[in-house]
């Protein structure tokens, strides 16, 4: 059995256009879409495909669901923020079909497979849309990446800086390198929130020695007393407490460890 939908308004391949979709009940698959038409209840069409129900939407717009790949769904731990229930029912009223759930913020974090059961346990009976989830990049799961991956979660996330949440600790380039090497060959995705401050740059121990840290130094404490004189409600405050140094420094490092491996296949 199927039931059918039409409108006046259907995003089809980047164009509005009206149309009659047509789909199976049993599997939800779209199986024909007439273009450039709305049907009438008696057509054949809908007969010889087992409409038991249609409807004509119209003057609403009939489009794709989206896809948000940044959800924070911090439950357990931090239920009040967002919870499953709740993050889920607003995605579906805004048209939002499936979201990727970020491993921070819920207590405890999606950092290894414990901590996803009770991720999933959480969520049983409580999501209105599709769901799925990232793992979370922190000092001491390395061993705990490729189990994470055998257990569905999409790919990993991890901080170059404070993630503002004390069990999200951030990591380090010596762990970037680790873990790019351990999910090499995996069918998984690997994201960084790229921001590092020089504090937390190991390049300053390379070429240029003493000279790159003092100067470093300097820069960093201009910066800090910067900040300090600015007024905190005022948006360029937030900008000065981002520099772009912060995204440049995070982003070579990232650089500087994809190359190797890449060299490796080619």
């Amino acid at each position: 059995m199927s039931r059918a939908i039409s409108s006046e308004k259907v995003v089809i391949e980047g164009s509005i256009i009206q149309a009659t979709i047509i789909f199976s009940l049993q599997s939800g698959k779209i199986l024909t879409i007439v273009k450039n038409k709305i049907l009438k209840e008696n057509d054949p069409l809908l007969q010889r495909y087992s409409v038991v129900s249609y409807r004509n939407l119209s003057p609403y717009v009939i489009m794709p669901g989206l896809v948000d790949s940044h959800v924070h769904l911090n439950e357990p731990g931090r239920t009040e923020w967002e919870g499953f229930a709740t993050g889920t029912q607003s995605a579906a009223s805004g048209g939002v079909t499936t979201v990727i759930d970020m491993p921070l913020n819920a207590i405890p974090p999606t950092t290894n497979i414990a901590n996803f059961n009770l991720k999933l346990a959480a969520a049983e009976g409580q999501t209105w849309v599709d769901t799925g989830f990232w793992g979370g990049l922190v000092p001491d799961n390395l061993d705990d990446l490729v189990p994470l991956i055998q257990a569905g979660v999409r790919g990993f996330k991890g901080f170059m800086m404070d993630s503002g949440v004390d069990e999200f600790p951030m990591i380090d380039p010596q762990y970037i390198d680790e873990a790019l090497k351990t999910v090499k060959g995996e069918n998984t995705m690997i994201m960084f929130h790229a921001e590092m401050d020089s504090a937390n740059d190991s390049c300053c121990s390379k070429a240029g020695g003493e000279v790159n840290k003092k100067q470093k130094h300097e820069h960093d404490h201009h910066h800090e007393e910067k900040v300090r004189s600015t007024d905190p409600r005022a948006y360029t405050s937030f900008l000065e407490s981002r520099p772009d140094s912060f995204e440049k420094t995070a982003i070579s490092h990232i650089i500087s460890y994809m190359f190797p491996l890449l060299d490796d296949q080619i």
